[in-house]
């Protein structure tokens, strides 16, 4: 795996996390090690809990073995970030990717930021902090490192939308569930190679806007169409490559919609941008349990029931390898 390459400000991550920059110090030299865990040969999937000292901090992550493990075999790797306020644990539950991990064979991790919050900058920042623990876990297990993809939840799925800007030499693709893009973070990113993105967001989104503009917090946000389309234009996707087609959906009140995916196609490294939008969905994980809000910054509004978010990322983000460097 190739080091990172950043042109990345502390300003413009800060930014797109609603976190105040830190300026009294540069992120923190990647230490530690995880234990525990088990070699293979595992029948049914299973939790390991892992411990290691980053940034003088005790940190804590999950990782899910999938059903089956064959540590002479190669493995995907897909990282999940929670909300605002969320744990690891709780994006677990609330995206249900354990289930499709054990059916389709990959692994995958559940982080905990540091009082909710995921870090860009300081001895804690969450960057080298994620290069720490797929380091350790591809140690620990057989990982394929051209598979591995970064997905998050509101806070979380802005986190993992950095991640593919800071960290495209790492990962495949992201997914953005309910978060955006802002001015200051587009201006520079600057991903070191193409990446595919997915975006879901409920057109009924009082927390972080459809149409863009103020958030909940009181950040400024794009639009998910000009979110879309910075990254489609980072991904050098021809102009006349977007395509729009509708779905039926249903709501988890029971009401019945019409949903919509944009893709653009055709883009640099066989990736592509997609944008699924929910009419009249809420600040939600789409296909998700409503009775479980384990994911962090609070759900509000209606859920559809038709589309499964981790299935689609598994589904649409699986076959895609990390694109060669530049």
């Amino acid at each position: 795996m190739t080091a990172f390459r950043s042109l990345w400000a502390v300003a413009g991550l800060a930014a797109l996390l609603a976190l105040p920059p830190d300026f009294s110090a540069n992120a923190a030299k990647p230490t530690g090690g995880g234990g525990g865990g088990t070699s293979g040969g595992t029948s049914a999937g299973q939790n390991v809990i892992f411990n290691i000292q980053f940034g003088g901090t005790t940190r804590t992550y999950i990782v899910h073995v999938p059903a089956g493990y064959d540590k002479r075999k190669s493995y995907p790797l897909v990282m999940v970030y929670h909300g605002k306020g969320g744990t690891g644990s709780g994006i677990e539950q609330k995206t249900g990717f354990d289930v499709i991990a054990d059916a389709q064979g990959f692994f995958v991790a559940y982080r905990s930021g540091l009082d909710g919050d995921w870090k860009p900058t300081g001895a804690n920042n969450d960057i080298d902090f994620t290069k720490v623990i797929i380091q350790n876990i591809e140690m620990k297990y057989s990982i394929n490192s051209s598979h591995i993809y970064a997905s998050g939840y509101s806070q979380g799925g802005n986190f993992a939308q950095i991640l593919g800007c800071a960290m495209a030499d790492w990962f495949a693709g992201f997914a953005n569930v309910a978060g955006a893009m802002n001015a200051t973070v587009a201006s520079q990113c600057f991903p070191a190679r193409p990446i595919a993105a997915m975006f879901f967001h409920g057109t009924a989104d009082p927390v972080v806007p459809y149409n863009g503009g103020a958030t909940l917090s009181g950040s400024t946000v794009y639009s998910q169409q000009q979110t879309v389309e910075f990254w489609a234009a980072a991904n050098d996707c021809p102009d006349d490559s977007a395509t729009t087609v509708q779905f039926a959906d249903a709501l988890s009140d029971g009401s019945t919609v019409t949903g919509s995916l944009e893709t653009w196609s055709g883009c640099a490294a066989g990736t592509s941008i997609r944008l699924y939008t929910i009419e009249n969905g809420g600040h939600t994980w789409p296909g998700s349990d409503t009775t479980i809000n384990g994911g962090g910054s609070s759900e509000v509004g209606l859920t559809s029931t038709g589309v499964k978010a981790s299935d689609l990322i598994w589904q649409i983000l699986s076959p895609l390898a990390l694109a060669p460097a530049s």
